[in-house]
């Protein structure tokens, strides 16, 4: 679990894990990603793999060698057994897509962006959707034997008191 508040890179961590293991390592994996939608996450993967920064691509601000190394990471992006997923109905339903991503390519890594994005039962209070589906990944994760990095989002006033940070 990677727990941090809001813009602290969590994501960023997690679509590093996926790309090294990805395209080095071949390794399927599976991203369920309920903040970012399909178009900016494969932005995202293409600047992280070409290590270009994408406004100055987006502004012409590259040279043609830069356009071709952008080129060749968004093809191998598209190459590599990425499967990204961006709705689901509840925690089931995500385990249930999980699972015919792992008949289907054999997923090894499941990353859930974010935790407190699953829609829940709304007759449960918010802490009690948030423990079924955090219990519903780890059920997920034992029964198809697969490595999952789950992201939450906590406030900065409960990350500033837990650690003695200030911030100003």
């Amino acid at each position: 679990m990677v727990a941090a508040p809001t813009s602290c890179g969590k994501s960023q961590l997690a679509l590093n894990f996926v790309l090294r293991a990805s395209l080095h390592g071949k390794i399927p994996a599976a991203i369920f990603s309920f903040e970012m939608p399909a178009n900016q996450l494969t932005k995202r993967m293409a600047q992280t793999s070409s290590a270009m920064n994408l406004a100055r691509f987006n502004d012409g601000l590259v040279s043609d060698e830069q356009k071709r190394l952008m080129d060749e990471a968004i093809t191998k992006i598209g190459k590599a057994p990425i499967y990204t997923q961006h709705t689901v109905r509840n925690i089931d339903d995500l385990r249930s897509k999980a699972r015919m991503m792992k008949r289907r390519h054999n997923i090894e890594i499941v990353v859930v962006d974010y935790l407190q994005l699953i829609p829940f039962n709304s007759a449960l209070s918010k802490h009690e959707g948030i423990s079924q589906a955090s219990h519903g990944i780890k059920q997920m994760a034992m029964e198809l034997d697969v490595v999952v990095i789950l992201l939450a989002q906590i406030n900065r006033t409960g990350a500033m008191r837990d650690s003695g940070l200030v911030l100003y």
